[in-house]
């Protein structure tokens, strides 16, 4: 079965390196595959601009304030950097995706980035499909960002950490997957534009080549889009306390200016 690819699995974050490696070396500018610069909500960004670093690894901005990461990643958050911007969780927040025990996690923060929306795959990679993978590695921290691009060499159900995850693979000889890149980025171009297709969460080995898990979007893409319309960062209503203050306040002008007349 063409489809079926399995390999030993290690989580993302128990290795000793940088970020996402090519040929053993960093990549840490915006990718230069062909059209990534065009297909996005805004000419001025790319994808790069939206993967961050949060809970020790990576995560990626959404939209609406919301980031999404890997479960073993986000549990350890206590704020999301992106672009040299600390950004605080709603701890509210936290909990209101259940993924049915996959390895993904979303939380909202208090301060919305000035992105528009990401794409999100709604339908599922195909086989051979390109995909760029971004991740944050533990060398420097938030600082260091790195890419690749590799295909999709297969999909599988990932059981890792107590955690059962739809994903699918991409396997090369060049791009390897190491520490802090889980909740890292995968973007695949369809239909003109660039979609969030799965984040990075495991690594294993198919024969002599590096093999790197993400969770599969289409998998999860109603509670991924329920949690985008909820939010957090409402203002909230004025308390009891705060309307009878207000209102003594205004009592005693009134009180002052009849005594004025």
């Amino acid at each position: 079965m063409k489809w079926l690819v399995i390999f030993g699995v290690v989580w993302l974050s128990t290795l000793a390196a940088r970020a996402v490696l090519v040929n053993g070396s960093v990549q840490p500018n915006s990718p230069t595959v062909s059209g990534w610069t065009s297909g996005w909500g805004n000419g001025s960004v790319t994808g790069w601009d939206y993967v961050g670093w949060t809970g020790g690894a990576s995560g990626v901005y959404l939209g609406n304030g919301w980031v999404i990461t890997a479960a073993h990643v986000g549990q350890y958050s206590t704020n999301f950097i992106l672009s040299g911007t600390a950004y605080s969780i709603i701890q509210e927040s936290v909990t209101a995706a259940s993924f049915g025990g996959a390895d993904l996690f979303m939380m909202q923060l208090s301060v919305s980035p000035d992105l528009p929306d990401l794409a999100v795959s709604n339908s599922a990679v195909s086989l051979d499909s390109n995909v760029v993978v971004i991740g944050h590695g533990d060398g420097a921290g938030a600082n260091t960002k790195s890419w690749g691009q590799s295909t999709v060499s297969g999909k599988q159900t990932v059981a890792n950490l107590g955690y059962t995850t739809e994903s699918f693979v991409v396997a090369s000889g060049t791009v390897e997957g190491i520490t802090g890149d889980s909740g890292g980025a995968g973007f695949v171009w369809r239909d003109g534009q660039w979609e969030l297709a799965g984040l990075m969460f495991a690594v294993g080995a198919v024969g002599e080549k590096h093999a790197i898990a993400l969770s599969d979007f289409q998998s999860y893409l109603a509670t991924i889009n329920a949690t985008l319309l909820l939010d957090f960062q409402q203002i909230p209503e004025p308390s009891a306390w705060a309307l009878m203050v207000t209102g003594a306040g205004l009592v005693l002008s009134l009180s002052a200016a009849r005594r004025r007349k």
